[in-house]
């Protein structure tokens, strides 16, 4: 995903808390998210970029910009390859 992309959830994803773990599940695979990637799904609402949920990020972690982008692109590309997000 680039910076300028508007991720989504796909209509067929799922999420659930399951002792104090974030899941998330496509129709192929299930995944646990740490802390970080769920900051990262929990900020997927259709309307923010990449860019911003980056930022999001950022600022809950204290870390720069750059670092934040790069951890949230790769997260999102997984999560596209896992059929759990899409493109807006």
């Amino acid at each position: 995903m680039e910076p300028t992309d508007v991720p989504r959830l796909r209509v067929d994803a799922r999420m659930r808390r399951y002792q104090g773990t974030l899941l998330v599940a496509g129709p192929e695979c299930t995944l646990e998210l740490s802390e970080s990637a769920a900051v990262i799904v929990r900020g997927i609402d259709g309307t923010r970029t990449v860019l911003e949920i980056s930022s999001m990020l950022a600022e809950k972690y204290g870390v720069s910009l750059e670092h934040a982008n790069s951890d949230t692109v790769e997260l999102l590309d997984e999560l596209v390859d896992a059929e759990i997000v899409e493109r807006a």
